[in-house]
């Protein structure tokens, strides 16, 4: 009788991509982006110290295809708020905070990997691609606001910046825990609330 690994781990050919990006988000957990070795993904997989090298040619072209995949899922998270928001401006935008935010509570490991692995830009290309769709949706929103509001769209994308970092801040916050270390792990929503009331009197003066 043929033995299993110790793990317990068992994959097809076709799952080893999904195998690897679930074990190094497991480690990211643990030990942050920069925690870990390559060697460390395969034993936690279960499979030969070779077997990445199929798809990923090191450590860091791994963590590229988890942020690139995380930004797909944060697009669309952020896609699906805004289809569902009656508003598309003002509303839209508060719909658009929440669902950044419960996005990185949902998903730390991978939110870690999106925003904190200082991954290359030059270098992956695809990343960019991906996080800049992501952005555009708040881009998008907050140009809608300010052209409702009859105000000019010359500094939609600092404006949109502005409130991209407030909500980063906030899940930040959250992933690290923070926010449960001050005893404020259950206030998030009214953080958010207070965020956006802030940003939303930016976009009035603007």
């Amino acid at each position: 009788m043929a033995k299993t690994p110790a793990n317990n781990r068992s994959y097809h050919h076709g799952d080893l991509k999904e195998t690897l990006l679930q074990a190094s988000l497991e480690l990211v957990s643990e030990k942050g982006p920069h925690g870990f070795t390559l060697a460390e993904v395969c034993r936690k997989a279960g499979v030969s110290v070779a077997a990445p090298y199929r798809h990923y040619r090191d450590k860091e072209a791994l963590l590229a295809a988890i942020a690139v995949s995380g930004f797909e899922l944060f697009y669309d998270c952020l896609a699906s708020a805004l289809a569902a928001s009656e508003d598309k401006t003002y509303g839209a935008l508060e719909a658009l905070a929440h669902a950044s935010v419960n996005f990185a509570i949902s998903n730390p490991s991978r939110y870690k990997v999106m925003f904190g692995s200082d991954l290359s830009k030059v270098k992956f290309p695809e990343l960019y691609a991906t996080a800049r769709r992501a952005f555009d949706v708040v881009f998008c929103t907050v140009e809608a606001c300010l052209i409702a509001g009859g105000k000019s769209t010359d500094n939609t994308y600092s404006l949109s910046v502005s409130i991209w970092s407030h909500c980063h801040g906030i899940s930040m916050l959250c992933v690290d825990g923070f926010l449960r270390e001050i005893a404020m792990e259950q206030k998030v929503v009214e953080l958010i609330d207070l965020a956006v009331k802030s940003f939303v009197g930016q976009l009035q003066e603007a």
